[in-house]
């Protein structure tokens, strides 16, 4: 202790000399705070950039060979020696999602099942015992097809042609596998139907189709006929629609034509078509809208309202389906597409717009949607139709048309082999032809200012239905100033 006093002495003496050096003459003067130079980003706020075209890119427009086996199935190979991989896609375009004429689901629980419990083994197993991979094969049904597809090094191609064969072909449908897909599917559907999109989109069918429309069929109302299926309601669905004069097999990658062709025959030549016809209404069924201007509300919580658009349009063939899609761009493209710069920059009331065309075989829909806070809901929606009335009355620049095109020229570059394959399985099923990606790109290109127009006009509607996820309290007199309003409860998967 008696140490201590004399060390706190000397450090106090230390501690007083430092603050006389440091006296006032000697203290350090802080600069007054000077205002910030502006944001760089400032300029940009206050003036909405115009479109600008993307730079061109070199797009080579791809064209399979192709040949019909005598019983009817089509064959298309993209020879791609410089990829690594190879794909090789099974379609069958009467098995299409809509189902019509038979239980909703059908054709998915079927074609999940080829993957599932198709065969008495695991694919993914043999596949892997002969050291080519464990990957099992992707299925995907659509409203115009169901895919069975592997993506593998070409040295399997014999292989998996005939793997392929034996999973369309001779499928024994066991109980767990087909179990399995009944359950993949349900939780599908009660995902989706959670999704605010989702739910809309159901409403948004049916309110333009009908109930009993296969396009409109209800999340609930599908779940109970999926789990309701029997495996041999599946395996009779099967026999009737899995056959060769609505199927084609799509081979991509470092392959050799010739070889293609003569395992495809081995896999798939002998296979007989039933002598029962198809149900005409398994590939053409009436799309034909009952178009109404209404504004649909679903009634949930939230401090945030989602805002859909939906209109009947053409179906993937049709003359107009390029404008069409060059005219989502224009509309809800990217952020700066026009109604994002609307809503966003100009109004400063949602992230983005988002527009599409949903072209499929039997027909089609354009579609927009948004999301915004409650108290903007009648703001957006005058907003979304006095951009669609300019549209319709005043032609876009050449400047927006470039953009459109490049956006649309990429989203169909085909950069891989999974991607020929899709292409060209989907052009199948609508009945495109082998030169489908070919007249891609040059209907693209012939599109003008004027056809956008046109098809704006023409298409889209100036009083437009609007389906609306909403909270009934903070927007029902916003929704009331728009228009008649009928109003649904959201029902829960």
């Amino acid at each position: 202790m008696s140490r201590i006093k004399p060390l706190f002495a000397v450090a106090l003496l230390l501690l007083s000399l430092l603050v006389a050096a440091c006296g006032p003459g000697s203290r350090a003067e802080l600069r007054p705070r000077q205002p910030l130079d502006a944001s760089p980003a400032d300029a940009f706020r206050r003036q909405a950039p115009p479109p600008l075209a993307m730079p061109e890119r070199g797009s080579v427009a791809v064209e399979p060979l192709h040949a019909t086996l005598d019983n009817g199935l089509q064959l298309f190979v993209i020879p791609r020696p410089r990829f690594p991989l190879m794909t090789v896609t099974y379609v069958n375009r009467a098995a299409a999602f809509h189902g019509a004429g038979r239980p909703p689901g059908l054709a998915v629980v079927t074609g999940d099942a080829l993957r599932t419990g198709g065969t008495s083994i695991e694919n993914g197993d043999v596949l892997f015992d002969m050291e080519i991979g464990g990957q099992k094969p992707a299925v995907y049904t659509s409203f115009s097809s169901t895919q069975v597809s592997f993506t593998l090094p070409p040295s399997a191609l014999k292989v998996v042609t005939a793997m392929l064969g034996r999973i369309v072909r001779y499928p024994t449908f066991e109980a767990a596998g087909v179990q399995k897909a009944q359950l993949m599917h349900v939780r599908w559907l009660y995902d989706r139907g959670f999704t605010g999109d989702g739910y809309l989109e159901a409403l948004a069918m049916a309110q333009l189709y009908g109930k009993d429309h296969p396009w409109a069929v209800d999340h609930l109302e599908e779940g109970k006929a999926v789990a309701a299926l029997t495996r041999d309601d599946i395996a009779a669905y099967h026999a009737e629609v899995y056959r060769p004069s609505v199927s084609a097999i799509v081979v991509s990658g470092a392959v050799d034509p010739e070889k293609v062709e003569a395992h495809v025959r081995r896999a798939f030549g002998d296979w007989v078509e039933p002598a029962e016809p198809l149900d005409p209404r398994t590939l053409e069924f009436n799309a034909q809208p009952h178009y109404r201007s209404q504004i649909s509300a679903v009634l949930v919580g939230g401090e945030e309202s989602e805002l859909k658009v939906m209109q009947p349009s053409v179906a993937i063939g049709h003359r107009d389906a390029h404008a069409l899609r060059i005219l989502a761009h224009v509309f809800g493209g990217g952020f700066t597409s026009r109604a994002t710069l609307r809503l966003r920059h100009d109004e400063g009331i949602a992230y983005s717009v988002r527009a599409g065309a949903g072209l499929h075989a039997d027909g089609g829909t354009f579609w927009i949607r948004t999301s915004v806070a409650n108290d903007r809901v009648e703001q957006a929606a005058r907003a979304l139709v006095e951009e669609t009335v300019r549209l319709q009355t005043t032609p876009i620049s050449t400047g927006e048309l470039a953009a459109a095109k490049a956006q649309y020229r990429a989203s169909v570059d085909l950069s891989n082999t999974a991607a020929d394959a899709y292409f060209f399985a989907t052009a199948f099923a609508a009945g495109l032809g082998p030169d489908a990606h070919r007249r891609t790109f040059e209907q693209l290109e012939a599109v003008t200012v004027q056809d956008v127009q046109r098809v704006a006009a023409a298409y889209l509607s100036d009083k437009p239905n609007f389906f609306v996820l909403t909270n009934y309290r903070q927007t029902f007199r916003q929704l009331e100033r728009l228009g008649a309003v009928r109003y649904f409860e959201r029902k829960r998967p």
